[in-house]
C-alpha cells in the first residue's frame, strides 16, 4: 500500500508505547510501519489514543470486516455438512466419543442417546449374550469330539 501524506501530516512528531516503552518522535510514514491499530499513539494536540482513533491515521487502519455466512447447507462426500453436522446412515464407530472403539459413541450418536446410557445397555447385553451362551450349553446333549 502506497502511502500518501500531506505536509501537515508530516509535521506532525508522533510518539507510541510498544511494549510498555515510550519511543518515538517518529512521523507519520515511520509510525504506521511500526504500530498496529490497537497501539498507543501521542502527538502534541492530542491525548494517549489508539492508533485506529487518532483521525489522521485512520486511513492506515481501516475498520476490520466481519463475513458472517448464512444460507442452506451442503452435504460433502463423507457426510458432514457445512454446518459441521454429521449426516451418517447405517452403524459406525466415532472418533470423538470414543473409550475402547467407538462403538458405542456410534450407536449413541444414530440413535440420539446418551453415550453413557448405550454404553451401559451395552455392557448388560454383553452379559445376557454370554449368560445366555452358557446357559443354553447346559441343556444340549453332550458328545465326544475326539475320535479315539
Amino acid at each position: 500500500m502506497a502511502i500518501n501524506t500531506t505536509k501537515r501530516e508530516m509535521n506532525h512528531d508522533y510518539f507510541c508505547i510498544i511494549n510498555d516503552v515510550q519511543l518515538g518522535p517518529y512521523d507519520v510514514v515511520t509510525l504506521v510501519s511500526k504500530v498496529t491499530r490497537d497501539t498507543l499513539v501521542w502527538r502534541e494536540g492530542i491525548e494517549w489514543e489508539k492508533a485506529c482513533n487518532v483521525e489522521e491515521l485512520q486511513k492506515f487502519f481501516p475498520e476490520p470486516q466481519v463475513v458472517i455466512v448464512q444460507g442452506a447447507t451442503t452435504a460433502s462426500p463423507i457426510g458432514f455438512t457445512a454446518t459441521g453436522n454429521a449426516d451418517y446412515s447405517g452403524f459406525y464407530c466415532s472418533t470423538d466419543d470414543k473409550v475402547f472403539l467407538g462403538f458405542c459413541g456410534g450407536l449413541a450418536h444414530k440413535f440420539k442417546m446418551s453415550v453413557r446410557t448405550v454404553r451401559i445397555l451395552v455392557f448388560i447385553s454383553f452379559f445376557f449374550y454370554i449368560g445366555w451362551f452358557y446357559f443354553v450349553g447346559l441343556f444340549l446333549q453332550k458328545h465326544p469330539t475326539k475320535n479315539n
